[in-house]
């Protein structure tokens, strides 16, 4: 992911977060014929799941407008999971995972949030 990139998910992404937040990182997963993506954001001293949020219609078409963005990407790199973080001051961190996605998907993304989700 070039710098670009990394400004035009966070143009978008930012908006639909609370006004205080402080962290945020987003799941990316996107293949051919589908995507998935959630974010959880550090506000008032807690991570909240995006879904929590009072706003899931615009963080809804914000995801549509990121597989557009992000999906150029995944084209060229074919990762199976990018987890793009960023907080307040604007640092950006993006990790790629490009190992096989196991059939229980559950469990991977139960070990996404340990890792991330502090």
């Amino acid at each position: 992911m070039n710098s670009s990139l990394f400004q035009s998910v966070a143009n978008k992404l930012v908006p639909v977060l609370p006004s205080k937040w402080e962290k945020v990182h987003l799941y990316a997963q996107i293949s051919v014929d589908a995507y998935e993506f959630f974010f959880y954001v550090f506000v008032n001293g807690k991570y909240v799941q995006c879904f929590d949020l009072d706003n899931e219609d615009e963080i809804l078409d914000v995801f549509d407008e990121l597989n557009d963005i992000m999906f150029p990407d995944w084209n060229e790199k074919k990762w199976s999971v990018c987890t793009y973080s960023l907080d307040k001051s604007g640092h950006v961190s993006v990790d790629y995972d490009y190992d096989e996605l196991p059939d229980n998907i559950m469990e991977y993304k139960h070990k996404w949030e340990k890792k991330y989700v502090v």
